[in-house]
């Protein structure tokens, strides 16, 4: 038996053994994937491919589970019988939500799940999406998104957990833990995305100028990733599309290899954004040519290509045969993909399951159980007079606002819906797709235009249990009548004169405002659909303050990526209600919670700003944040009176929840370790769930530290009058930070902890003092509280 089938060794010998087979040819292939446009009928029948491949990337598919299934088996076959050891192909898809495939698992977007803190939940959704995915023989998933979101102009927050390093740590862990499994043979790799921070650029502009210092990107955006590959056993990553320190990061050895792999110890698989290394020639202008890209970012670290061999193909063949780059490179990348199709257990069953394991895992009752679970949980009470939840059935309601009665805006650009309005409406719009790979004509296809009246059909056949806000509330009231009162983003379209003299009529409007997330010109954020302005889109605004002024009896409710920027609705309001991005149960979350139907638990992932063009957040550092910043006497803005309408942590409930009994515990260690405990109690009427956030504050550093550090958090649900202790354990290296000679240390003095309802919540304090400075070995310090 040749070595490389030997499954008694391990995957790196047997990809060593498999590799010192192989041509140079056959090895550049390893390290590249072809687009496969699955809603093109019949597109596998169009496929070819010489000498294997390292990746196929599937975008859509079919409308039957079986039928997809079907479709990856014969492309599998396809790439096996044209490899001369029949090297199997890793097949990748997004899965965010769920799978990016008809009829897949949808869960809440990234965002809602990020104001649910609740990780147990987010590794279920793994597990769920993992069983999907190998049952129809999808492998690889292009998620979860890592990066930190601080810019709301920036248009992919909904892809992110939040603004809190320890926050998106703690949920991409669990994400990635449950898509994993336990087995990688029956599990799917997770590929963290995007190395590294994408999401603070110029402008707030889609794949600009990344505004980091060193510091900041080892101690705040690359902690999240660290976690990942500690914690989790991250098997990959995908690059950032941006530059850093004067070069693309695709192309950067400190980037890619030196932090990556020597600093966080990563040992997977690197692949491309799509068409990131075509950049280097068209947009960086640091490349002569493809082949000259190909170079710089092989050599970097970037192991594999992504979606098409634009620049990983007969290039670096040449290039290593004329003496331009060392075949050994060619070697290390293609010794990392071979490694990942054996970890997978590709080489014994590079298959779908069997049809029984298909209908098992796309009928499974709990996969929606768990999506509405999610959807309520998510939704965040941020303000509330007294008006919700509304006990009387037949009072008046209006229900107006262009996401009122619309399913397509609270549902995802990451989802099957998302990425099929994007296939419809134009083929160019995500990097790759424009690439007609099969030979077919996609426009002809697709189409050019924008379908709402299909896409909102389609969302109606797929997901016949999805409501609307109004429909789910017109199933609860007597009387109930909507008017949209605007268009979402064109601000000619406004019949705002007749919705606000409707509203005078109702007893309660709820006005319901928010954007669509997707991509293109018809939509108000998502992956290259940035905003200059954080507020609301189109006329929405002003529907807002006309109707609100004609019935100050009003709620708003809030869906989009990104919480609401008013500070109308903070100020005149009754309540409002941010229901994010919950896709097949939004609407019914959103009837349920301002009925009482559902106690609102969700916290806020991300600081709201009172106003736009404000930039805050609780992480910021010492004498930049706005209560702090004092120039000349004035503090914050010199236009605006109020900075932050909330802040991070934030959440009401129609319960109540009283802290007591803390105690604080420290180990005599080098580097202490750390107990800390509280009882929480629910003095309300009602059950209810309440999110207990631990935060600390290095009170005087050597270097500039942040006003507070999100350390743990755990949510936890309550009975009227019950009482739970929490106790969060840590070590003092949770602290630690890069000293002025770049060395981690844990400094010595006064540290402060905050057992806290949200982070400007400090009147639970408790304190300790260091008494050494410690050196840190960064690889194993604590990231975050554990929890019981």
């Amino acid at each position: 038996m040749e070595n490389y089938l030997n499954k008694a060794l391990s995957p790196k010998e047997r990809a060593a053994d498999l590799l010192s087979k192989l041509t140079l040819k056959e090895k550049v292939n390893q390290l590249a994937c072809q687009m496969i446009p699955a809603p093109i009928p019949e597109v596998e029948e169009h496929v070819s491919v010489t000498d294997g491949i390292g990746q196929l990337a599937i975008m859509g598919g079919k409308e039957d589970p079986r039928q997809h299934a079907a479709m990856i088996r014969k492309l599998q076959d396809t790439v096996m019988n044209s490899s001369r050891f029949r090297i199997p192909a890793v097949i990748h898809c997004e899965a965010l939500s769920g799978p990016v495939f008809p009829n897949a698992l949808t869960y809440p977007a990234s965002i809602s799940l990020g104001a649910s803190f609740d990780p147990e939940l987010v590794r279920e959704m793994g597990d769920k999406i993992r069983r999907q995915m190998v049952a129809v023989g999808a492998r690889q998933a292009l998620s979860p998104v890592l990066d930190i979101s601080r810019d709301l102009r920036w248009g992919r927050i909904n892809e992110t957990y939040g603004n809190d390093p320890t926050l998106v740590s703690e949920m991409a862990c669990a994400f990635i833990t449950g898509l994993q499994g336990t087995d990688y043979t029956n599990g799917v790799a997770a590929t963290a995305k995007h190395f590294l921070g994408y999401s603070l650029t110029e402008g707030g502009l889609n794949m600009a100028k990344t505004m980091l210092g060193e510091r900041e990107t080892r101690e705040v955006y690359a902690k999240p990733f660290e976690a990942a590959i500690r914690n989790a056993g991250l098997l990959s990553v995908m690059n950032s599309y941006a530059e850093m320190e004067g070069k693309p990061i695709c192309a950067s050895k400190e980037i890619l290899d030196d932090l990556l792999r020597g600093e966080l110890g990563f040992e997977g698989v690197v692949v491309s954004d799509y068409m990131s290394v075509d950049r280097l020639v068209n947009n960086f202008h640091v490349a002569e040519n493809l082949q000259d890209a190909a170079i710089q970012c092989l050599t970097a670290g970037l192991d594999v290509e992504c979606p098409n061999p634009s620049a990983y193909n007969q290039n670096l063949v040449e290039a290593v045969e004329k003496g331009l780059l060392a075949e050994s490179y060619v070697d290390r990348s293609c010794l990392r993909s071979l490694e990942l199709k054996f970890k997978l257990g590709l080489f014994e069953n590079p298959y779908p399951r069997d049809e029984e394991a298909i209908t098992r895992e796309y009928s499974d009752e709990s996969q929606e159980k768990g999506s509405l679970k999610a959807a309520r949980e998510a939704m965040t009470l941020t303000k509330n007079d007294g008006i919700l939840p509304i006990q009387d059935r037949n009072v008046k309601i209006l229900v107006v606002g262009p996401t009122g009665n619309n399913l397509r805006s609270m549902w995802s650009t990451y989802t099957s819906v998302g990425m099929e309005e994007m296939l419809y409406n134009n083929m160019e719009a995500m990097a790759g797709l424009g690439d007609s790979s099969a030979g077919m004509d996609t426009d002809a296809v697709f189409g050019g235009e924008d379908h709402p009246d299909m896409i909102e059909a389609l969302i109606h056949r797929r997901y016949p249990q999805a409501r609307t806000i109004f429909q789910a509330v017109n199933e609860r009231f007597v009387h109930a009548e909507y008017l949209m009162g605007c268009d979402y983003k064109n601000s000619e379209k406004t019949y705002i004169e007749a919705a606000a003299e409707a509203a005078k009529n109702a007893d309660i409007v709820i006005i319901t405002v928010g954007g669509k997330n997707g991509y293109g010109a018809y939509s108000t954020n998502g992956e290259g659909v940035d905003t200059a302005s954080a507020g609301l889109p189109g006329a929405q605004e002003r529907l807002l303050r006309a109707v609100g002024t004609a019935n100050p009896n009003f709620i708003v409710v809030h869906t989009d990526a990104k919480p609401l920027v008013s500070s109308f609705a903070y100020q005149n309001a009754r309540a409002i209600l941010e229901g994010w991005l919950c896709c097949t149960y939004g609407g019914e979350a959103i009837a349920e919670t301002l009925l009482g139907e559902n106690n609102p638990g969700g916290r806020l992932q991300q600081d709201i700003p009172y106003g736009d063009g404000v930039y805050t957040y609780h992480y910021q550092h010492n004498a930049s944040y706005y209560k702090s910043l004092q120039s000349l006497g004035a503090v914050g803005y010199n236009d605006l009176k109020e900075v932050v309408a909330r802040p991070f942590g934030y959440g009401l409930s129609y319960a109540g929840f009283e802290y007591g009994n803390t105690e604080l515990s420290i180990s005599e260690d080098a580097v202490p370790s750390v107990k800390i405990r509280v009882d929480v109690k629910n003095v309300g009427n009602v059950a209810g769930d309440d999110v207990v956030q631990l935060y600390g504050k290095d009170v005087i550093g050597s270097m500039i530290r942040p006003v507070r550090e999100l350390l743990g958090f755990k949510r936890i649900h309550l009975l009227p009058g019950e009482v739970k202790t929490v106790v969060f354990e840590f070590k003092m290296d949770i602290f630690a930070f890069l000293s002025a000679g770049k060395e981690w240390i844990c400094e010595a003095g006064e540290y402060k902890f905050f057992l806290a309802k949200h982070s400007e919540d400090e009147s639970l304090c408790l304190t300790y003092c260091l008494p050494k400075t410690q050196r840190i070995d960064a690889s194993v310090r604590s990231l975050w509280a554990e929890v019981q």
